[in-house]
């Protein structure tokens, strides 16, 4: 069902469904002060008549093919956009300083690499399920351990302590 967040039983089914080869993502970061584009390939075998979905949060979905066939985004796509709950990391498209856009790119490359490393759950830890922006706050996670613990870790973000703080100081 696209738009809707993962539960652990969801993945446990879709593991025992699909066997994932690969993932490539490829991005262009030049396209816009507020969004990129990006091509993602996943590679994958599925048990014969097996039904699943793939995560695809995104402003605006331009094309999607399966197994040689295009398929009409507006049907299949729902742009379900999923916000890290447990940590703030620095804003990239609009920095108040060099140093936040430098450290926020980096944080977004760091994040996009622990992504791409294998499955991850998107969990729901938080007392509010959603942002003052409607965005769904999730934490991703990989055998229990936040992502987000990673970035906060190897200094590219800081533990949400429920407010946005300067990155410039």
């Amino acid at each position: 069902m696209p738009g809707e967040n993962l539960t652990r039983v969801e993945a446990q089914e879709r593991k025992a469904l699909v066997t994932v080869a690969s993932y490539e993502v490829k991005l262009d970061v030049t396209t816009g002060a507020e969004t990129f584009s990006s091509t993602t390939t996943v590679t994958f075998d599925a048990k014969a008549g097996a039904s699943t979905f793939i995560d695809a949060f995104t402003r605006t979905v331009h094309s999607v093919t399966l197994n040689g066939e295009s398929l009409d985004p507006a049907a299949v796509s729902d742009g379900v956009r999923i916000q890290l709950s447990d940590i703030d990391a620095p804003d990239t498209w609009r920095p108040a300083c060099d140093a936040q856009q430098e450290l926020g790119d980096r944080a977004a490359r760091r994040l996009l690499e622990l992504l791409n490393a294998g499955s991850f759950v998107l969990e729901s830890r938080e007392a509010r399920d959603h942002d003052s922006y409607g965005r769904e706050l999730r934490v991703a996670t990989r055998d229990g351990h936040s992502l987000g613990d990673v970035l906060v870790q190897e200094g590219l973000a800081r533990p949400w302590q429920g407010t946005r703080e300067d990155w410039c100081r």
